[in-house]
């Protein structure tokens, strides 16, 4: 009985020190994880990158993560504001005057009427030169000439993340 007891000690012993040892593997990985966001924050403010004011439209949230990751991949300085109500966001564009976004992004589902007129709603509510529209749709075609009128980038949903970057780049630049 007491080399029973023995053993379920020694056994017990090794598995509180694996836990310890995988305790401190976790620290030291959440540590090095912060000291590499610390370090581009403080690269980021001594190369006084512009920050970016990002307006995400989208119902849908897994749509917003991946804007969001696509943005974090590009290495800038990014604050996105998100609203899954377009009229709020059109209220929020209307009611600060002060407010300066670099692009809006707006995801329509489907080429209909009632989104093409929120878009324009959305327009209407900036003022001239505030900012970039891009339309976050499945198909451009359907909406060529509204995009056209309008001065909006499109953004193609369903493709890679890589597509997504290189469209919002050109977004942001004009």
């Amino acid at each position: 009985m007491l080399v029973l007891f023995n053993l379920f000690a020694k056994i017990l012993n090794k598995i509180r020190l694996n836990v310890r040892f995988y305790d401190k593997m976790a620290d030291s990985a959440a540590r090095k994880l912060e000291s590499a966001a610390q370090y581009r924050r403080q690269f980021y403010a001594l190369n006084a990158m512009k920050t970016y004011q990002i307006l995400l439209i989208d119902q849908d949230p897994d749509e917003m993560l991946l804007m969001q990751a696509a943005l974090e991949e590009m290495n800038l300085l990014v604050k996105c504001l998100y609203y899954s109500d377009a009229r709020e966001a059109i209220q929020f564009i209307a009611s600060t005057p002060e407010n300066q976004l670099d692009l809006i992004l707006f995801s329509m589902s489907f080429a209909g009427r009632r989104e093409e007129w929120l878009v324009s709603e959305l327009i209407a509510a900036m003022r001239h030169g505030q900012s970039r529209v891009a339309v976050y749709a499945l198909d451009p075609e359907p909406l060529s000439s509204f995009l056209a009128a309008h001065k909006c980038h499109f953004v193609a949903k369903g493709v890679s993340i890589e597509e997504i970057r290189h469209a919002l780049s050109e977004a942001l630049q004009g």
